[in-house]
């Protein structure tokens, strides 16, 4: 039996959780559920749902002094992730 989901978005999170609901399984007694995006949406629902938030503006200044970067023939250093994503903890997992 599957235990968790990871889904692509909060919204796709959501809908697993109402279909488990649907099928009498409890979030997280029986599965974990983990979105991405910290939608609104996820914070006002029974079970809220746990999520993976992004830094948008770090990861737009990443990318545009990445490419500049490029484009003058210097090195391009990768991100650390724990720079541009934060696991929000919350009751779906």
């Amino acid at each position: 039996m599957i235990d968790c989901f990871a889904c692509s978005s909060d919204d796709a999170a959501l809908a697993v959780i109402g279909a488990l609901r649907q099928c009498g399984r409890a979030v997280p007694a029986d599965a974990a559920v983990i979105g991405c995006s910290n939608s609104m949406a996820g914070i006002f629902t029974l079970s809220p749902l746990t999520t993976i938030a992004f830094d948008e503006e770090a990861l737009v200044s990443y990318i545009v002094t990445s490419f500049t970067a490029l484009l003058h023939g210097q090195t391009v250093h990768p991100i650390a992730p724990q720079d541009i994503v934060d696991l929000v903890v919350r009751d779906s997992a």
